[in-house]
């Protein structure tokens, strides 16, 4: 836990945002409690620790053990094997984790892979590890960050950002494009496979097929239209090749849809899944204080390693789109 401290002579500094004392029953992971893990990480990482709360939320409503039912994700950001492979590859020994990190080689049809089977296991396994988890999130979150600077020309808000954890990387590009091209357009024709396992997204409640502009209001709506994570001169930088895409014309800027947003139709809890695509200091917001763990997931957590399952997102595969109709419906 952190705490603020301040005399009367100085004045009052935040050293970090906190999240509402958790109840006595709430679970605790080795030395690293899910609050402090997500502190750590923003510290780290440079990315906002309010915006790793809500995106933790909406992936596994704050349950660090918590396991798909559909794929391979698992944890506070649900990472599937191949994108965590894949972002512990790319950042792990900038953070600390670089005896993984150099373990994880590419084999010849292109995959990565680690060859000591036991090594992969324990490799696998640290994703159910809160600070592990969030460190990597906020990794594989500078690295949107990173490409959609250069689609966007500005740094993107936090409701851009959840698109690009939304589709991928390669598929943001697309959508936004489409956004500032052809609002009007139904979003299901561009993107079938991500329509079909994505109902409530694409759709309203009469089945009414949503336009490009709709479905950004709704991906957007719980993040926000604000920009919280910047780049910083602490944050690492990442080094990833980015995906060679058309520059889209004509983006629209946060506050131009901000009404769209507003007015788009609320959506159950946890509707939105797939943080990472592959296999797929201010005060905290309202919002925010009332992100800690519910009963389901402490009970589901007590559970012991390993036992918590749920639908929880279903990550799409870089460059395609896998989720289900069942993750789709919510927790």
């Amino acid at each position: 836990m952190f705490f603020l401290f301040s005399s009367p002579n100085a004045p009052t500094t935040t050293a970090a945002p906190l999240l509402p004392e958790p109840p006595a029953s709430a679970p605790r992971t080795g030395e690293t409690s899910v609050q402090d893990a997500l502190t750590l990480a923003s510290r780290t990482t440079g990315v906002s620790f309010e915006y790793l709360v809500k995106t933790a939320r909406r992936e596994s409503d704050l349950d660090p053990r918590l396991r798909s039912k559909t794929s391979t994700a698992t944890g506070l950001f649900q990472f599937l094997d191949d994108t965590w492979l894949e972002t512990l590859k790319a950042d792990g020994a900038r953070y600390g984790y670089g005896q993984y990190a150099g373990a994880i080689v590419r084999t010849p049809s292109g995959n990565l892979d680690i060859a000591d089977p036991a090594l992969k296991q324990q490799v696998m396994a640290l994703r159910e590890d809160p600070l592990a988890n969030a460190v990597m999130g906020g990794a594989f979150t500078n690295r949107n960050a990173a490409d959609l600077r250069t689609v966007l020309g500005r740094q993107p808000t936090d409701g851009e950002l959840y698109v690009a954890h939304f589709f991928g990387s390669a598929g943001a590009r697309k959508f936004l494009d489409l956004v500032g091209t052809s609002p009007a357009a139904p979003a299901d024709t561009v993107f079938p496979e991500a329509a079909g396992a994505n109902r409530p997204i694409f759709y309203d409640k009469s089945g009414r097929p949503r336009s490009a502009a709709e479905v950004y209001a709704v991906l957007v709506k719980q993040h926000g239209t604000e920009t919280t994570t910047q780049a910083t001169a602490s944050a690492p930088q990442p080094t990833m090749p980015q995906p060679t895409m058309p520059q889209p014309q004509a983006l629209p800027q946060p506050a131009a849809l901000a009404l769209a947003a507003e007015q788009a139709e609320p959506l159950l809890p946890f509707a939105f899944y797939g943080l990472f695509q592959t296999e797929r200091s201010s005060p905290v917001a309202a919002d925010v204080r009332s992100m800690w763990l519910p009963q389901t997931a402490r009970a589901a957590y007590a559970a012991g390693p390993g036992k918590t399952t749920g639908t929880a997102g279903t990550p799409l595969e870089l460059g395609t789109f896998a989720r289900t109709p069942d993750a789709a419906a919510g927790r």
